[in-house]
């Protein structure tokens, strides 16, 4: 589609490559592995409950092991007095359970794959630059920028939003999911930052001159 590439072609491939390690690595989030799907998102303003989050890893693999009866629910349960988490799945099931009074910090935000953006601005670029030198100019071009569309869409579908939660002890507990539609309520970063403002009034409610660990 492209013709031939040539010195040029190779060095800008070069340069968006690296420049797509680069801010991908500055817009990582703490929290790995496969965003999930959420089944449920609770932020209770009162009782001892503050937080229950729910969701299965998106995908076709998973939504195989959940048909045939394997569990691969993850949960995120923030109360008053502990923070429990467990996820499960093929390689195995983890458990951690931790005093709410443990809580030194906690973080939130969302990530998407920027690389793709590179990715669909290079493949434009190349097209253009192909199409100078090719009798399909129109061709090459409309190519291009189908392709770049794609990764374009792509982009915006893949925003990833984390919870995470750190313990005096350095441990980082929380999990990542997509945006959102649960019973016909959307869950979004705004909702992710109201789960992290509940979770704070926990911390900022402990007795006075007790320090995480105490």
């Amino acid at each position: 589609m492209f013709g031939s590439i040539g010195l040029p072609e190779l060095l800008i491939l070069g340069v968006l490559a690296g420049l797509a390690t680069l801010f991908g690595k500055r817009g990582a989030l703490a929290i790995t592995g496969p965003a999930l799907a959420l089944r449920k998102f609770e932020v209770n303003a009162t009782g001892s409950v503050a937080v229950i989050i729910e969701g299965w890893p998106s995908g076709l693999v998973a939504w195989v092991l959940t048909t045939v009866g394997l569990d691969t629910l993850t949960t995120l349960t923030v109360t008053d007095q502990q923070v429990s988490f467990k996820s499960a799945g093929l390689s195995g099931e983890v458990h951690h359970v931790v005093p709410s009074a443990e809580i030194s910090s906690t973080h939130c935000g969302y990530a998407q794959p920027i690389w793709l953006l590179i990715l669909g601005g290079g493949i434009l670029l190349l097209s253009m630059l192909s199409a100078l030198n090719s009798r399909d100019a129109a061709q090459t071009f409309i190519g291009g920028i189908l392709l770049a569309a794609v990764c374009g869409a792509v982009y915006l579908m893949q925003r990833k939003i984390a919870i995470t939660i750190e313990t005096s002890g350095g441990m980082v507990i929380g999990l990542a999911f997509k945006p959102s539609v649960i019973e016909n309520v959307s869950v979004n970063l705004i909702d992710a930052l109201r789960a992290i403002k509940r979770i704070n009034r926990i911390v900022t409610e402990r007795p006075a001159g007790q320090s995480p660990g105490q």
